[in-house]
């Protein structure tokens, strides 16, 4: 089989130039309007293409550098369409500065039916993508499988997103809502207690969980919404030396998590 990739992708053009119509048109997906407008976006390296396989997902076009095609033999069946590139093409669509030799082309996901977990994730307005990458991550770990979204959030499929998520992205489910009652109605009448992470008088390990929580986490540099206070059923702080002004979103998030299903 390999031998026989090798022979087919030689026979191919070899793709070396960075103003290819293809390539352009492949760039254009570090953009957000154009990630929403195809319905695709990059990934890159051999893991975040096996996981996004492993999860279903068959990329529509897996671009090869010219001489590491054997390498991805295998990996090239499990994709629609495969072609050979030089090394400064497949550098022009990676962020990292020494790619690991292939980059996919891959549908995003259509927004999953919702699980039945005890402990979900709000997401509401953050904007780095190194942060939203990592609690998705956690996320993933501890086998959360629903994300809500509320409002104007970083992408989740934003090149360093998806990178700081480390193949998560591919086993998370997403869901949307652009109204903050909406949601939080849709939360509440599925039993969920919604925790927001704000600072209260009465801190986090003082106080006795729900067994359902959605835990709301909030942007990097202002919080929580004003929408999402009204809504909340707790607040959760974690207490922190007098001496510190804040702490960072994605350890908060990684702290909460990990501690409420040590609690249970």
């Amino acid at each position: 089989i390999r031998n026989y990739y090798a022979v087919f992708i030689k026979m191919q053009p070899i793709i070396t130039s960075v103003n290819n119509p293809l390539i352009k048109e492949l760039r254009a997906l570090k953009e957000r309007k154009y990630r929403r407008r195809s319905g695709c976006f990059l990934i890159e390296g051999r893991r975040l293409i096996e996981d996004a396989v492993r999860n279903g997902i068959k990329p529509e076009l897996l671009l090869v550098q010219d001489d590491r095609t054997e390498e991805f033999a295998l990996l090239s069946e499990q994709c629609l369409q495969t072609a050979a590139v030089s090394r400064a093409v497949l550098e022009s669509l990676c962020l990292t500065e020494a790619p690991e030799g292939a980059v996919a082309k891959v549908r995003i996901p259509q927004e999953m039916p919702e699980g039945d977990g005890s402990l979900v994730l709000v997401l509401d307005g953050l904007q780095d993508p190194g942060n939203m990458g990592t609690i998705i991550r956690t996320a993933n770990a501890a086998g959360i499988r629903d994300l809500y979204f509320l409002g104007e959030n970083v992408d989740m499929f934003n090149p360093k997103t998806v990178r700081s998520a480390m193949g998560a992205v591919f086993f998370v489910h997403p869901h949307c809502f652009g109204d903050a009652r909406e949601l939080y109605e849709h939360l509440k009448e599925r039993g969920y207690c919604v925790c927001v992470t704000a600072l209260s008088q009465k801190d986090y390990y003082s106080q006795q969980l729900p067994k359902k929580i959605a835990l709301v986490m909030g942007n990097e540099g202002n919080g929580v919404s004003r929408e999402s206070l009204e809504q909340a059923d707790r607040l959760l702080t974690l207490p922190m030396s007098p001496e510190a002004e804040s702490l960072n979103v994605a350890v908060c998030a990684g702290i909460l998590i990990f501690d409420i299903l040590y609690r249970r």
